[in-house]
């Protein structure tokens, strides 16, 4: 369980990172508040351990707090779909490899801007 706690964090606090330097020449520091949206599917047990590390991420970063939203499998892709449609894609989503296809298309937020 600490382990996958300890990976979990691991992969946001990347994620975050590469979140907030996309796009920019050098990486920029803020002190000011940043609010990212962040997007998961799965069941109750992935929905808290998820809020366990952002929860953590937050307590060693205090300035950087997340707007969560989980659904499960079964919407998951429509709205992610929708969400991209829109050009709204949230800052962090989950995805997995056999459908990113569907989310990185050409043409899409996903895939063309950061």
């Amino acid at each position: 369980m600490k382990r996958l706690l300890a990976a979990c964090l691991v992969l946001l606090a990347g994620a975050v990172q590469f979140g907030l330097a996309s796009g920019q020449a050098e990486p920029v520091a803020s002190t000011g508040p940043v609010t990212l949206k962040i997007l998961w599917w799965g069941g109750q047990a992935r929905h808290d351990k998820t809020l366990k590390v952002l929860d953590l991420h937050q307590a060693a970063h205090p300035n950087v707090s997340f707007e969560p939203t989980y659904i499960a499998w079964t919407e998951y892709w429509d709205k992610l779909a929708a969400l991209a449609a829109a050009e709204d894609l949230p800052d962090i989503y989950q995805n997995v490899h056999r459908a990113h296809a569907a989310t990185g298309r050409e043409g899409s937020r996903s895939a063309s801007t950061p």
